[in-house]
């Protein structure tokens, strides 16, 4: 199997029409958490009213996207997809107009991660359907590059805006974000189909489907790979967040760099996603965990000195490259392991992973930063990347290749010695 354009042809109207909305989704997403971000937006708002507002999003999300992916199992993956919309639609609107009053915008960030946990959790389990185990490292690919190219232009957009312009115009910024995805929705609604693979109207409580995929065993197998890059990930976006408020228009050539290099990431999610459909995962995950755990030391290491972070630039890259090989591969080998009835509730608990990890890893970064300066902080990097590197090498010899017939965790479990 070649990477070509008649593959890209090739991809099912569904997927097409899910990560077009997804990049509008992700783009409105972020660009409202720049704004929020701006010190000059939620002005005089003390420190432990601001981490409030901004632990509320992700918290809500780890909460209820279990919840959601179960439920997209139960009533089919379109109606939650249109849902989130209407949900961060709302939780847009309502941040705009009444941010003066910051006691109550924790409540609005929480909607926000509500309508984050039913995009997601509906989305992951429609790539899903609308793939085979040949083409699912290839789709979860494009579903990551529409996300992170998402994330660049909502928050890249955001804080020039307000860099740009007088950041009181914030809430008009919030209200064209909420526009767009209004029009997104709308767009949508009438091209959106079901899921064909999609089988609504399961007599499994929401509680039962949810307990089924958390016992599953081969999903507690992945446990030690995904955490700690996930970890890593959370690094990094907190990286890039503090980077962004540090850094002003005028270093034209660290955000060039940065562009470049996060790019390159964007570039390889898709083409990495190729490969691992026809070499397997394995080989694939063992790439992103160290070259991603490379990204990150390289970004540590340059963070306070502008001309080394441009002279290592061409290394950023290269690593780059690598670590877009993790996240297609990881979500693809979940769908190998999964029934195609509780794909949604699978994709669920992944979010939940995601959710801790990115909770977790940057309190720990800081927590080593905090006591052993930068060399702790690299320290913890690539103990979280050893251990994801044990786990994939703990893997059974069965999770390496996706399986044409049936999920790998039928495969396991009817192998000799398995039990």
């Amino acid at each position: 199997m070649e990477f070509s354009l008649s593959d890209l042809k090739s991809l099912p109207k569904n997927l097409i029409i899910a990560m077009v909305a997804t990049f509008f989704m992700r783009s409105s997403f972020y660009l409202t958490l720049a704004v929020l971000n701006h010190p000059d937006f939620l002005k005089g708002v003390e420190p432990l009213l601001l981490s409030i507002i901004f632990v509320a999003y992700p918290l809500a999300e780890l909460l209820t996207v279990s919840f959601f992916g179960a439920l997209t199992d139960k009533i089919g993956r379109r109606s939650v997809f249109l849902g989130s919309y209407v949900i961060t639609i709302i939780a847009i609107l309502l941040i705009a107009f009444f941010h003066s009053n910051p006691v109550i915008i924790p409540l609005f960030t929480a909607l926000f991660g509500i309508g984050a946990a039913a995009k997601v959790s509906s989305t992951l389990a429609l790539v899903a359907d609308e793939s085979d185990p040949h083409t699912r490292g290839r789709n979860m690919g494009l579903y990551d590059m529409a996300t992170l190219i998402g994330l660049g232009t909502g928050f890249g957009g955001g804080f020039l805006l307000m860099e740009f312009y007088n950041a009181s115009y914030g809430m008009y910024y919030l209200l064209i974000a909420a526009g767009v995805l209004t029009i997104t929705l709308l767009v949508t609604v009438p091209l959106l189909k079901e899921s064909k693979k999609a089988t609504p109207a399961t007599s499994q409580s929401l509680i039962s489907q949810m307990q089924e995929v958390f016992k599953n065993p081969h999903m507690r197998k992945l446990l030690p790979i995904w955490i700690p890059i996930i970890c890593l990930y959370g690094i990094i976006l907190n990286f890039a967040e503090h980077l962004a408020a540090q850094i002003g228009l005028d270093q034209i050539g660290i955000i060039f760099v940065l562009g470049i290099a996060f790019g390159s990431i964007v570039i390889a999610f898709p083409v990495q996603g190729v490969l691992s459909d026809r070499y397997g995962r394995k080989p694939f995950l063992y790439i992103g965990m160290f070259s991603f755990a490379a990204f990150v030391t390289i970004l540590t290491l340059t963070a306070d000195n502008p001309q080394e972070l441009i002279l290592f630039s061409p290394l950023l890259v290269i690593v780059g490259l690598g670590a877009g090989a993790f996240a297609p591969a990881a979500l693809a080998l979940l769908a190998d392991i999964s029934k195609e009835e509780s794909y949604g509730t699978a994709m669920g608990a992944y979010s939940v992973i995601y959710g801790i990890g990115l909770i977790v890893g940057p309190l720990v970064g800081a927590v080593a930063l905090q006591l052993a300066s930068v060399i702790g902080l690299i320290l913890v990097i690539w103990l979280f990347a050893a251990i994801s590197i044990v786990g994939t090498y703990l893997l059974p010899i069965e999770f390496a290749r996706p399986q044409p017939q049936k999920p790998v965790s039928d495969v396991v479990a009817s192998s000799p010695g398995s039990k």
